[in-house]
């Protein structure tokens, strides 16, 4: 069998060959969009390369039905105001097709605008809960944050932490607040006791008493839920102070950033993932060292996630033969379970998504998977 990568350029070049002369000359406009500047910018950049490059290769197979794609790139800045404005300014340059926003707050007005526009908007990182099981046009490439908080939980009581304390980004809350109850009660319903949970905002907070209080309260670990930038601080200021706090992490904090300004104080920490960077298989493979020789890094989960929602639009475009965001969801929707990168991944009926996940610890500057769920 084909993988999904290999397939979707099989098809295009045999429908570019077919149409190519029937005037079909008009690009199809596609918006990618998610915070590209400032703090935690790396998940939104990695996105935009992995999504930049499914559309290079799309372009140089010749297109969708012998129309190439047209990416346009727009930074919402992790803004919910912005990335409204984004969004709009899209539906005003005739986009209705977006891959994106990438975190989950930006979904709290974006997600009914699209709605109220019917603009098809594929998210290859947003995994806030609420979001689940609704009929609507947003669909997503990764699983809800109940997956993240299940797979922390079990993690933390193999390793034997039966106090824990978590610290919650403040400026994501629809998805760190969220993904902090959902642990709070996996994790206490595995035994484990919560002794410590508070938000934070960079900028407004101490990480030094911050370390003073969860050593009063005794846990063993601290889960940080937020990105690369604000993990690193909490980690470099604890190991100056000569923490034996173990750290545990979402997805969203997996990222090179984290080992890159995290150094020696971010090693043993622990996170979950939905790649398996152990994988083997060629269309992965290829899809790395390409990534690497245009970008000189190696890709991050976001850059997977958003490569294979290109995929999947690619996929759903060259065999409906149509832009139409009602009829692209149907075909996902219908087809349901496409080849990915590594493994077959599956829409949900309301466009959720179902994946394998994997646990990673960080071990001499690099991460290394330890486990799979």
């Amino acid at each position: 069998m084909f993988d999904l990568r290999c397939r979707i350029l099989l098809l295009i070049v045999a429908a570019s060959v077919v149409l190519a002369s029937c005037g079909h000359t008009d690009k199809i406009k596609i918006g990618f969009t998610g915070s590209l500047s400032g703090t935690n910018s790396d998940l939104g950049v990695s996105g935009r390369n992995g999504a930049k490059m499914a559309v290079d290769e799309i372009n140089e197979a010749g297109g969708i039905n012998g129309r190439l794609i047209e990416l346009t790139v727009k930074d919402d800045k992790n803004n919910r105001e912005t990335a409204l404005q984004v969004d709009q300014e899209f539906y005003k340059e005739d986009i209705t097709i977006i891959i994106g926003h990438m975190t989950s707050e930006m979904a709290e007005l974006t997600v009914p605008y699209i709605n109220d526009k019917k603009i098809l908007m594929i998210s290859p990182t947003i995994s806030a809960e609420y979001l689940s099981n609704a009929d609507d046009y947003f669909l997503r490439m990764i699983p809800s944050n109940k997956e993240q908080a299940s797979t922390i939980s079990e993690n933390m009581i193999e390793n034997n932490i039966q106090k824990a304390a978590v610290l919650y980004d403040g400026s994501n809350l629809l998805f760190s607040e969220n993904l902090k109850n959902q642990f709070i009660s996996d994790y206490t319903a595995l035994g484990g006791q919560v002794v410590f949970d508070e938000k934070f905002i960079i900028g407004s907070i101490n990480a030094e008493v911050m370390l003073e209080n969860i050593s009063a309260s005794g846990a063993e670990a601290v889960f940080v839920i937020s990105g690369a930038d604000n993990v690193t601080y909490f980690s470099q200021s604890f190991y100056k102070n000569q923490s034996a706090l173990d750290f545990y992490l979402p997805s969203w904090a997996m990222t090179s950033d984290l080992l890159e300004h995290g150094g020696q104080s971010i090693e043993g920490a622990h996170s979950v993932n939905f790649i398996n960077t152990k994988s083997e298989k060629q269309s992965y493979l290829d899809f790395v060292e390409h990534y690497v020789q245009i970008f000189g890094s190696q890709p991050s989960f976001s850059s997977l996630l958003s490569y294979e929602a290109v995929m999947v639009l690619a996929d759903s475009m060259t065999s409906t033969q149509t832009t139409n965001p009602d009829q692209l969801i149907e075909y996902i929707l219908e087809k349901n379970t496409f080849e990915g990168l590594q493994n077959s991944i599956s829409f949900t009926p309301a466009g959720d998504m179902i994946r394998d996940s994997y646990v990673y610890t960080v071990q001499d500057g690099k991460f290394i998977m330890t486990g799979d769920i």
